[in-house]
């Protein structure tokens, strides 16, 4: 079977695919994953789909694979195909969705002052100037490049976003991978309450502008939220109101601005500001428990609480603390700042009697 061949045929019957897993004598312990293809590998992936039905090999179940393959295909080709001067994969995605956020801005209105960088950003990446780095970033304000690429370091982007009054349109690109970042909210009706059965965690943050002011000035206060814990949101969200208030506990100090990004929801991708913030940990008593640490966060705008006030964790946290499960059916999350304090209080549970919340 060539590569170029349709596969949209009509699935076999469950008889004729169980049938011929039994023609071709799967091994004992085969399972239907391809451990030595990445996930990602849509090319792989898709001639491994074409061989295993091509061998008659479970075809039922690795034609619906495809299909899935096969859109993601198709995506990541018109990509490439309205780049077709850029010979790098990702450079091709990073332009998708920098003219993605070049229509947001058009269309939303650009508040922080970033068009200017994302043209230039379109413009250095279509010429060659600049090349997508993973590892690296550079800095960008009022569509000017400030710097070579550079690791990321918190200290050396407080002083050149300092330096180029980096409140508004100011740019961080690369040092992430070229496309939109994951948002996948999980949404409930009552978010001060979350019964047990919900399986969910809440966790309370204080955040704050990072004190950058030239002259002390009176002690800036921090605010603090209750957020949703969220392992599949990259970053800490919260809303535009959040943020207002948040600079007046600051006296107006504004934060740092980043840029902003498409993430994907889920109600489908959108663009949204990113400003770096400081987070504290708390407990549920809003005792603090961890030192201050830069949290890159994105902003939901205000309107987004006409249905879901719901604020993300993010992941950040977790890299902070001991954290742990115990299989008792209770859900508990145990959050400790040492190890020995959060082993102790968990229960001796024989795991083999645990069962998964319905």
């Amino acid at each position: 079977m060539e590569i170029g061949d349709p596969i949209d045929s009509e699935y076999p019957s469950e008889e004729e695919d169980q049938s011929a897993a039994v023609q071709e004598n799967i091994p004992e312990g085969w399972t239907a994953n391809e451990p030595d293809l990445e996930e990602d590998d849509i090319d792989g992936n898709i001639q491994r789909c074409r061989d295993r039905i091509a061998a008659g090999i479970f075809p039922r179940a690795f034609k619906a694979r495809l299909k899935g393959y096969k859109v993601r295909k198709r995506a990541r080709d018109a990509i490439l195909t309205a780049e077709p001067e850029i010979q790098d994969e990702n450079v091709a995605q990073r332009l998708h969705w920098l003219k993605f956020t070049e229509a947001e801005l058009v269309k939303d209105g650009d508040k922080g002052e970033h068009l200017p960088n994302v043209r230039a950003l379109i413009k250095a990446y279509r010429s060659g100037k600049l090349a997508w780095d993973e590892t690296k970033v550079t800095y960008w304000s009022k569509g000017k490049q400030l710097c070579e690429p550079q690791e990321f370091d918190v200290e050396g982007f407080k002083k050149i976003n300092l330096a180029n009054n980096g409140h508004k349109g100011f740019w961080v690109e690369g040092g992430e991978k070229p496309g939109p970042f994951n948002m996948f909210p999980s949404f409930i009706n009552d978010p001060t309450t979350i019964p047990l059965n919900y399986h969910q965690h809440e966790i309370w943050f204080d955040v704050q502008v990072s004190d950058s002011r030239p002259v002390q000035g009176p002690p800036i206060v921090p605010k603090q939220m209750k957020f949703l814990d969220d392992s599949g949101s990259h970053l800490m969200c919260i809303f535009q109101d959040d943020l207002d208030e948040i600079i007046s506990l600051a006296h107006g100090t504004q934060p740092m601005d980043i840029g902003p990004r498409p993430v994907v929801t889920a109600n489908g991708v959108r663009n949204l500001d990113r400003k770096l913030l400081e987070a504290r940990v708390l407990t549920p008593k809003l005792e603090v428990i961890t030192r201050p640490s830069f949290v890159a966060c994105s902003i939901r705008p205000t309107s987004d609480k006409s249905y879901s006030n719901t604020r993300l964790s993010g992941v950040w946290w977790k890299n902070l603390l001991y954290l742990g499960m115990a299989p008792d059916d209770t859900g508990r999350l145990y959050v400790s700042t040492d190890k020995t304090n959060m082993v102790n209080p968990m229960p001796d549970i024989d795991s083999n009697n645990a069962s998964a919340p319905v």
